[in-house]
């Protein structure tokens, strides 16, 4: 099974990857452009059906017709044979690279005291988000010492 954690248009994680690495049929839950990125064929879509108990079915079906298994396990992953942009080797590793040239991002706190922290490494370029950043303190009963 290869259900991902939500049910998002194009949001999809290794999950369907890694069930055709394991040459398995995935019985596929999640995207609902999954047909976009990879071939139907290859895998069960459980959206293709109105509930959990008719894929249930569909699985024992497939269990049982042989015939019906090797079409899907013999079926490409890819849509007409072709990698999809999103397991492109050399897309993939384009963005490490992309990655690792970038100069680091210095994390900053989302907590009110943080946010004043950060605006004070430069509090000329930020001097009003300062004080409005210093005035939401005192809302909360924080003091700006």
């Amino acid at each position: 099974m290869a259900f991902e954690n939500e049910r998002y248009p194009r949001y999809m994680t290794e999950k369907l990857p890694e069930s055709f690495i394991s040459y398995t049929v995935p019985i596929y839950w999640g995207n609902l452009h999954i047909d976009k990125e990879f071939n139907a064929g290859a895998f069960i879509s459980a959206h293709e059906f109105r509930n959990l108990d008719q894929v249930v079915e569909f699985v024992i079906e497939l269990d049982r017709n042989d015939l019906l298994y090797r079409k899907y396990l013999g079926s490409s992953a890819y849509i007409d044979g072709k990698v999809n942009e999103f397991e492109d080797r050399n897309r993939i590793l384009d963005r490490f690279e992309q990655i690792f040239e970038s100069p680091p991002v210095i994390p900053r706190a989302q907590t009110v005291v943080g946010r004043i922290a950060s605006l004070l490494c430069e509090p000329r370029r930020y001097r009003r988000q300062l004080k409005n950043a210093i005035q939401a303190a005192n809302l909360f009963g924080r003091s700006n010492d």
